[in-house]
């Protein structure tokens, strides 16, 4: 039966039709059951989407002088499928026509390495890998790439890309901050203005033939980059200049650990520099110290000593418990409170209150603090902004200080809170509450951050002045900058603060710091402080100067600080064109 023709025919036949039977099931499968899968395997295949990187904005000054800008760059890839299926192609058309063409990724290494600044064994290695898709250079500047664009080499393409500049380097890098690896920004304003600066990534969509290449027609922009707006600062650069230079100066010349400043506008609490040493540079993150990263003008407090007498001065004079003609026992210069001994610096018998204040006694201020009560020298100590009040906002991990209220101070604290101990606050604060006396009474909210603007230049937020509360009366502040003014003379602990031909108002300090082995103060680690305004009366700015641990045997604030506030003040002054008061010989005098 099996040599029946007929059988082999049937069995042939039963064969073609089972096969055919398959094969139209696989048809249905692929083409019916299947098909929006390999559609959309087709669709991957012949369609990509690119992301259209935003630029982040600018931070600038009060003058639009660039602190950070964004620069375009190129991210230079290859598309190794696009190149193996290209090479290929020139093989065999190097075989029909014998004209010479890159036929190997090494060829195109040659060509392309030293263009790229990239070793050529190396980049031959990256070219010869079996990967889709390798980054060749992840920044590149695009004079660079229009000329290797030009060459038209095999698979070598590039994409948008940007790079974060800070042109004025270390200048108030902490106050302008830096980004991180992702682009985030970290520290200072790049933080705390993310959202306006970042920019929203757009995208598009296109379709590339059988050898990889993009079909242009076919692209689609849905959704272009909405680049980052610009934010302005207060800050100005050149002031900013100046008082990193002098504080540079004074850091060197009195071996100090470290060093800030800030300087002030009283009348809208602008800030016009803010500056700390040591510092860093934001586009040499791979290798900074972070500890140079922190800002210390807002995240570091500290006990201020003898500036902190004018909460206590304003306080007295306000309540008209004493007026600067008062006069005050200083006890010939050691009083005994709550079974501890205070000291002046000097023998001091009687002293008006002026005169106490002239010559930082801290007797005097003990015995002020006492009359006050403790619940009247917490209430204007708060309102000058000092306890857990942030002042500023407007920068990142910003200190409150500290400020316990009376029922938790001890009972030698209302004779150490008013000579500024049992209190700690930040150089920020300082400024804040001496802008305040400055400004007749007036708290302002220091403002760093002036406006925000988008491409077109137009303003899209605007910061104003912010009139926060009436410290003191204005007669009282008035007061207070004569007492201030007497400071900085002949018979005062200032008199290193003089600027020729300006009148200037201003308070030393000098407190010592915890030993962090014995918890206790120590004798050899200080704070030296001045802060400082001019000229006295409605003034143009005020600074504040600390310096930490300063070596050597000299360390009052008066002989450390008051000399860089005197530098920096006269240079501030020449580049506001403020008119002098009167002439040098007037100065000396005085």
């Amino acid at each position: 039966m099996k040599d029946n023709p007929q059988w082999r025919i049937a069995m042939a036949v039963a064969a073609i039709v089972s096969g055919l039977s398959l094969l139209s099931l696989r048809l249905v499968q692929l083409q019916v059951v299947d098909h929006l899968h390999y559609l959309e395997k087709a669709k991957q295949n012949h369609t990509f989407r690119r992301t259209l990187p935003a630029r982040r904005g600018d931070i600038v000054d009060c003058a639009g002088n660039l602190l950070a800008t964004t620069v375009p760059l190129k991210r230079v890839m290859a598309d190794l499928n696009k190149m193996r299926q290209i090479l290929e192609r020139n093989r065999k058309q190097v075989l029909r026509d014998g004209r010479e063409r890159m036929t190997e990724p090494s060829q195109v290494a040659h060509v392309l390495a030293p263009l790229l600044g990239v070793p050529e064994p190396e980049l031959a290695g990256q070219l010869a890998s079996r990967r889709d898709l390798v980054t060749l250079r992840a920044e590149l500047d695009i004079v660079t790439w229009r000329g290797i664009a030009d060459l038209r080499l095999p698979g070598i393409e590039s994409v948008d890309s940007f790079k974060r500049v800070y042109p004025t380097e270390r200048l108030g890098s902490q106050v302008v901050g830096y980004v991180d690896a992702d682009g985030v920004g970290r520290g200072g304003v790049e933080s705390t203005m993310q959202e306006y600066l970042r920019g929203v990534d757009g995208w598009y969509q296109s379709q590339k033939d059988a050898l990889l290449r993009e079909l242009r027609m076919y692209r689609s922009q849905d959704a272009p980059a909405k680049h980052g707006y610009t934010v302005a600062l207060t800050l100005d650069e050149t002031v900013q200049q100046i008082v990193e230079e002098e504080l540079d100066t004074a850091v060197l010349a009195n071996q100090a650990k470290g060093a800030c400043a800030v300087v002030m506008r009283p009348s809208t609490g602008e800030i016009l520099a803010m500056a700390n040493r040591p510092t860093f540079n934001p586009n040499e993150m791979a290798s900074v110290q972070w500890d140079n990263v922190r800002n210390r003008c807002v995240q570091d407090s500290y006990e201020p000593g003898s500036t902190f007498k004018i909460v206590a001065l304003s306080a007295a004079i306000e309540t008209s418990r004493v007026n600067l003609n008062t006069p005050v026992f200083c006890e010939n210069g050691r009083f005994q409170y709550g079974g501890f001994t205070l000291s002046d610096t000097g023998s001091y018998g009687t002293l008006t209150v002026q005169e106490a204040f002239q010559k930082s006694s801290n007797i005097a201020f003990a015995k002020l603090g006492l009359q006050l009560g403790a619940r009247d020298l917490y209430r204007y100590a708060r309102a000058f902004g000092f306890g857990d009040e942030i002042v500023g906002g407007m920068l990142p991990a910003e200190a409150s200080g500290k400020l316990d209220p009376p029922e938790k101070w001890p009972a030698v604290a209302q004779t150490r809170v008013p000579i500024g101990y049992g209190v700690s606050v930040t150089p920020l604060q300082m400024a804040s509450a001496f802008c305040a006396i400055a400004n007749r009474g007036v708290w302002m909210r220091p403002l760093l951050i002036k406006e925000v603007r988008n491409s077109r230049g137009q303003t899209v937020a605007r910061f104003a002045p912010k009139s926060v509360r009436q410290v003191v009366r204005g007669e009282t502040a008035d007061t207070v900058l004569e007492a201030l003014e007497a400071v900085v003379s002949e018979h005062g602990t200032g008199k290193k603060a003089v600027v020729p031909g300006f009148t200037v108002a201003g308070k030393t300090g000098t407190s010592k710091k915890i030993d962090p082995a014995t918890k206790a103060y120590s004798d050899k680690r200080y704070y030296s402080s001045f802060i400082g305004m001019l000229p006295a009366r409605e003034a143009a700015f005020v600074i504040v100067v600390v310096i930490d641990e300063p070596q050597g045997d000299v360390y009052y604030g008066g002989l450390v600080a008051g000399p860089v506030f005197a530098a920096m003040a006269t240079r501030i002054a020449q580049h506001l064109d403020l008119e002098p008061v009167y002439p040098r010989a007037e100065v000396v005098k005085r």
